[in-house]
């Protein structure tokens, strides 16, 4: 996407400059207001940039060196990092403007046809990891009749009604909404495994993990062991951190639940 040193002040690329402020906007570190002449490096680039750098614990110099060029490749979750309004800040995730939530504690949810035997069982493992640490009960739905589900869950390709396009050359492997809407899409054009092993794959397990946080309200965190922290790298099997589960407590009140 972006090679050499990119810095204000200097001569530069008119198209890079302006592929490197709309990369921004829709990672939300940059508002679409404050996009000024979008081939112009100026103090709102250089702003989201010193923003990135420090969410991804690189030196913080407002310059995009070899070591972001490095991080923007990597692909990762379709969210924003920067949708959030609400970080806490002894642990490190982060909360949706609004903080939404699930107003009942019984969610059902749908896999598609798009969805392999194997992918499914890996989705299913995902949403009872979610379930043992919650207050929540999920619920399989195998058909949808006359009551939709809470959560519909598919693999999905090229243009498919969202912000983001999926191909195999995308940054982006999967995105997810958060409540109400409660849809989960995996990119069909990457290569996905369910066994947590195979090194030139994308984990199901993984991902499923990651996205059913955004469906429940979390945004995502800091901390590179979380769950929620935006990239996922092929070869890669993660679990539940405790920045997760204080996250998820943060946004339910799951402790004062099961005080109860």
């Amino acid at each position: 996407m972006f090679s050499g040193v990119l810095r204000k002040g200097d001569d530069h690329n008119p198209k890079l400059v302006h592929e490197l402020k709309k990369h921004f906007v829709n990672l939300g570190y940059l508002h679409p207001n404050k996009l000024g002449n979008q081939t112009n490096f100026d103090n709102h680039l250089e702003n989201a940039i010193k923003q990135y750098q420090e969410f991804y614990s690189l030196k913080v110099t407002g310059v995009v060196d070899i070591n972001m060029i490095t991080s923007l490749r990597i692909p990762r979750c379709g969210v924003p990092d920067f949708s959030s309004s609400q970080t806490h800040f002894k642990s490190l995730y982060t909360l949706y403007p609004g903080t939404p939530r699930w107003d009942k504690r019984r969610l059902t949810y749908h896999i598609d046809e798009t969805v392999t035997e194997s992918e499914k069982a890996g989705i299913v493992q995902a949403v009872r990891a979610w379930e043992y640490v919650t207050h929540f009960r999920f619920y399989y739905m195998s058909e949808i009749g006359d009551t939709e589900p809470d959560i519909k869950i598919s693999f999905m390709r090229g243009d498919h009604g969202c912000d983001d396009t999926f191909s195999e050359t995308s940054f982006v492997i999967a995105h997810a909404f958060p409540p109400p809407v409660g849809v989960v899409h995996f990119n069909a054009e990457k290569a996905w495994a369910t066994d947590g092993t195979n090194l030139y794959a994308y984990d199901v397990f993984t991902t499923a993990l990651h996205e059913f946080g955004h469906v429940l309200g979390l945004d995502h965190s800091t901390n590179t062991e979380s769950i929620m922290f935006p990239t996922i790298v092929k070869g890669q099997r993660k679990y539940l951190h405790s920045d997760d589960i204080d996250g998820i407590n943060a946004l339910y009140n799951l402790e004062k639940w099961y005080n109860i």
